[in-house]
């Protein structure tokens, strides 16, 4: 199986391949089947030889490849070309063990021959991960907000997304301090917010 992961929304990107990869068992076995790549100097033997590789005490083994579809979308160089085309031809005949994951930083073209293989083959799978704005950003911020076991104010969900923006790390990060702060004994109210925040 492969799938691409991409879009400008590297924290949830980042969350949900941290959760696939402690569903791999205890660390040690994890760590012994997963392989991180960087796509911009990886080679295609370098992928195929990490996806034929026999999983060790486990069912499957992990490869995350960062970058590499976004370097191939590049026109116009013969060799990142035919690396394209052999890439497609071997993501069929994958080994039944291997989980590759393509996790790319921008959205990629829906013309990329990799999406259209995944979007067309049972084999594949594409999830993009756009930064969310506007009323998404003020349900992640009160989803977040529950998942760390607290409450907030409509006002203080405003004022977060007014003063902290899109930039989910620091939100994840202002939304753990101010859940500390008030301990779970009231909700998180906008003075709060305008008391622990720097940015406001």
């Amino acid at each position: 199986m492969f799938y691409v992961f991409d879009g400008q929304d590297a924290f949830s990107q980042s969350e949900q391949i941290a959760s696939l990869m402690d569903s791999m068992g205890d660390a040690a076995t994890r760590d012994l089947n997963t392989t991180m790549l960087d796509g911009r100097t990886t080679t295609f033997s370098e992928i195929c030889h990490h996806c034929d590789t026999f999983p060790f005490l486990s069912d499957r083994r992990l490869v995350l490849v960062k970058g590499l579809l976004e370097r191939l979308e590049q026109k116009g160089n013969r060799a990142e070309s035919q690396f394209l085309q052999e890439l497609v031809e071997y993501l069929p005949t994958m080994p039944e063990t291997a989980r590759l994951f393509f996790l790319e930083s921008k959205t990629l073209s829906k013309r990329h021959p990799v999406l259209k293989l995944a979007q067309n083959e049972q084999i594949g799978h594409v999830k993009t991960f756009e930064v969310p704005k506007g009323g998404k950003l003020a349900r992640w911020v009160r989803d977040r907000v529950k998942e760390a076991g607290t409450e907030i104010e409509s006002h203080a969900v405003q004022a977060l997304c007014t003063f902290v923006g899109g930039d989910l790390y620091q939100l994840s990060h202002e939304i753990e301090k101010l859940a500390a702060y008030t301990d779970g004994q009231r909700a998180i109210t906008i003075r709060d917010v305008e008391l622990l925040t720097p940015h406001a």
